[in-house]
């Protein structure tokens, strides 16, 4: 079991190649980490599921929020959050 859980979340699939950028750079300090993909607007309870799912989880989370121009998804992941 990982000390901590790095989660990567963005608010859609189009931003993956940012995405894989932001795990290489992770991977040069060996700091593993996961993808989801959800949007704030589209499908909130969805987000609200992720968030839930990591304030349950035993293991520290660090989420790490990619979005467009409103940003809604960075907003409604803390609110949720404990982390």
């Amino acid at each position: 079991m990982n000390a901590y859980n790095v989660v990567i979340i963005s608010g859609s699939d189009s931003d993956l190649p940012h995405i894989k950028k932001i795990q290489e750079e992770l991977g040069k300090f060996e700091i593993e980490s996961n993808i989801r993909i959800c949007s704030a607007h589209k499908q909130p309870v969805a987000c609200e599921t992720i968030v839930r799912e990591l304030n349950d989880s035993a293991v520290p989370s660090i989420i790490v929020s990619i979005a467009g121009a409103t940003d809604a998804l960075s907003g409604v992941l803390s609110f949720h959050s404990v982390h």
